[in-house]
C-alpha cells in the first residue's frame, strides 16, 4: 500500500486545522469532553478526512492503538496512520467496495489501554459510542471489528435496541484488522 498519508506533515497539519469543521466537530467535541481517563490520556481525534456526520458505516474496534496516541503517534483515529492495523483496515474497506472516507472509526473503549477492556470499561465506553451513532443520521451499518467491539455491542443492544431497530441499523461482526489477530485466524 505504500506510505500512509499521516506520516506526511502537510496531511497531518491539514487534519489538525480542520478538527472543528461542521461534519466532524460533534465527534471531536465529544473527544474533548471525554478528556483523560486513568493513564489513557485523551481519546484520539477523528480525522476530518472522513465524511463524519454523513458517514454510513461506523467501524468499532477495541481501544485506540499506540499510533493513534497523541504522544507516541498521530493523535488521530485514522486509516492513514502508519501501522499495519490501519493499512489492513483501509484495504478491507476498499476490498468490500466501501469508500474508506464513508466510514467513521470509533472504539469500544475510547481511551488507550493496550489490553482488552474490562466489563466496567466497556460499559463506560458504551455511552460515547451511542452518542456517536446519534450524531450519524445516515448510519446504516456498524462493523464490529473484534471480540471486544462485539462484547460492547451486546451492551449497546441491551440498553438501546429500540433506537437501533427504529433506525434500521445493521451490524456486522468481523475480525479485528490487527496483523496478530488475522495471522492467528489463518493458522
Amino acid at each position: 500500500m505504500g506510505d500512509q498519508r499521516m506520516s506526511h506533515p502537510t496531511f497531518k497539519a491539514d487534519q489538525l486545522a480542520r478538527l472543528k469543521e461542521r461534519h466532524i466537530a460533534p465527534f471531536n467535541n465529544l473527544v474533548e469532553e471525554l478528556g483523560s481517563r486513568d493513564d489513557g490520556g485523551r481519546p484520539p481525534w477523528i480525522a476530518p478526512m472522513y465524511f463524519g456526520r454523513e458517514s454510513r458505516v461506523l467501524c468499532v474496534l477495541r481501544d485506540p492503538g499506540k499510533r493513534a496516541d497523541a504522544a507516541a503517534g498521530s493523535g488521530f483515529l485514522c486509516i492513514e496512520n502508519t501501522d499495519e492495523t490501519s493499512r489492513r483496515q483501509k484495504r478491507m474497506m476498499q476490498e468490500a467496495g466501501i469508500d474508506p472516507r464513508d466510514m467513521l472509526p470509533w472504539n469500544a473503549y475510547p481511551w488507550f489501554i493496550d489490553r482488552p477492556p474490562s466489563t466496567n470499561e466497556l460499559e463506560l465506553g458504551m455511552h460515547p459510542l451511542v452518542r456517536v451513532m446519534r450524531e450519524m443520521p445516515r448510519l446504516r451499518a456498524v462493523m464490529l471489528m473484534g471480540s471486544q467491539a462485539q462484547k460492547s455491542w451486546q451492551l449497546v443492544l441491551r440498553h438501546h435496541a429500540d433506537m437501533i431497530l427504529a433506525r434500521g441499523i445493521r451490524w456486522v461482526p468481523t475480525y479485528h484488522p490487527s496483523p496478530s489477530v488475522l495471522h492467528r485466524k489463518s493458522v
